[in-house]
């Protein structure tokens, strides 16, 4: 399934309740894909984001009332693509996200399936890009 080489997409989740956690995990791995790191947290993410292998983040905006950002902003910079999460609409994110992809909540397995073959061109926000 991966656009990549053929193999299983590497997928990493960030998702901070539990039912939600364990439908996306088991939507992902139906997908075909390979899960390489889960965080309930923003903590967790933050340090799992410096280096896990995956090929694209699934990130809840928000974790226990703690934006995701943080966590996003270093998958950015290491050119992981990113999948917002989330009950909100796009248009809902700030302005320098506008780049990454969303898949709404509640998720369907073709919603998801969808969103990773679609991966967004954009890996980074708008303030990752200046000098």
């Amino acid at each position: 399934m991966s656009k990549y080489t053929g193999d299983a997409v590497r997928v990493f989740i960030a998702e901070d309740e539990v039912l939600i956690r364990m439908l996306l995990l088991d939507m992902v791995e139906e997908a075909g894909c390979e899960i390489t790191g889960v965080a309930a947290t923003i903590e967790d993410a933050e340090r799992q984001a410096q280096s896990v292998e995956a090929d694209v983040a699934l990130l809840d905006v928000t974790l226990f009332d703690k934006d995701i950002f943080p966590a996003a902003e270093a998958f950015g910079r290491r050119g992981i693509p990113i999948i917002f999460c989330t009950g909100y609409a796009k248009s809902d994110l700030p302005a320098e996200w506008a780049g990454c992809g969303v898949l709404r909540k509640p998720y369907t397995q073709d919603r998801l399936v969808a969103a990773l073959r679609n991966l967004p061109r954009s890996t980074q926000h708008e303030s990752s890009h200046r000098d």
